[in-house]
This record gives C-alpha cells, structure tokens and sequence, in this order.
C-alpha cells in the first residue's frame, strides 16, 4: 500500500464507482477527506455553509454536536446529500454540489421533528434510473413519511397505497 492510502480507513464511491471520499477513524470519531486538487493530497473535507467552511466529520462523543452529516451521492456527478440542523433546530436534508461548493436546495423538513438521526437510520433516497433522477425519499417523520419528486413514482406510491387500503 502506498503511503498517500495507508492513513485512509474507508473509501466513498460515487454514483459511477469513483473514488470521492475516504474515512479516517481518530480516537474520537472519525473524519471524511477529500482529495486535494491543489496538492492531490487527502485532506479534511469541509462544507461551505453560511459562510463558514464546516467539516464533516464524526464526533463520538455527542451526537448532539453533530451539525452536518453525509448521507450518500447523488446521481448527478458531483451532488451530494446532508442531513444538517445549522440555521434549524431540526435536522433538514440538503443537496450540496461539490464542484460550486454551495448548497443547492433544500430536498426535505419536517416541522415536527428531524428528517435522520446522526446514526443515519431513518432515510432512504429512491432513484428512477431510467431518467437517472431522484425520485423520492422516504424518511421517518412521526410516521413514515415519503417525499416524491418524481409524478411517476408518487402516482404508483397513491396506486398501491389505494390497493392496499382495500385488503383491510
């Protein structure tokens, strides 16, 4: 193993198998690196969020302190997801382009409570892959909760859910 690798503990592949993330495990958490276009290096990988440069990282000892989370790539080559609570005092899921370095939107909020716990339990993202779109996400709210952004998929979700409801 080359040198430049041995401190990565954990890879992160895009949406097309590509190497975008590593994970380095401390001795309180753990930190997401990302490579250097300036140096080529694996660095601490950090968030531009209001005007600050936030990292993501894992603190092991408080969830409470956890203000960004990584939730998965995107389809988009370089959109990634994060589940944050900066600005809210619940937990929101965002869309963040890495290459403008900028949060492009806010995908899901829920009033009453957070949209994923820092374990990262309580969210799935459905993709349509014959448009290579997000489709909807599905998240646990006071009850399960799906979000659609795709027509298609919502009227096949209303479709079953109607079917459904006549067996009982």
């Amino acid at each position: 193993m080359t040198e430049k690798y041995e401190k990565i503990h954990r890879w992160i592949l895009d949406s097309e198998g590509n190497i975008r993330l590593g994970i380095r495990y401390n001795d309180t958490g753990y930190d997401y690196l990302v490579r250097s276009s300036k140096n080529n290096k694996w660095e601490q990988f950090y968030l531009k969020m209001d005007n600050q440069d936030i990292p993501l990282k894992i603190d092991a000892t408080s969830y409470l302190s956890q203000n960004v989370n990584f939730e998965g790539f995107g389809l988009e080559e370089d959109i990634i997801y994060i589940t944050t609570n900066l600005n809210s005092d619940k937990r929101q899921l965002i869309s963040y382009d890495l290459a403008k370095e900028k949060v492009v939107d806010i995908l899901v909020e829920d009033p009453n409570c957070d949209v994923n716990d820092p374990h990262g339990r309580d969210i799935s993202f459905i993709y349509d892959f014959s448009n290579g779109d997000l489709a909807g996400i599905r998240f646990e709210s006071i009850a399960p909760y799906f979000k659609w952004f795709s027509p298609k998929m919502s009227s096949y979700h209303a479709s079953l859910n109607k079917k459904q409801s006549r067996l009982y």
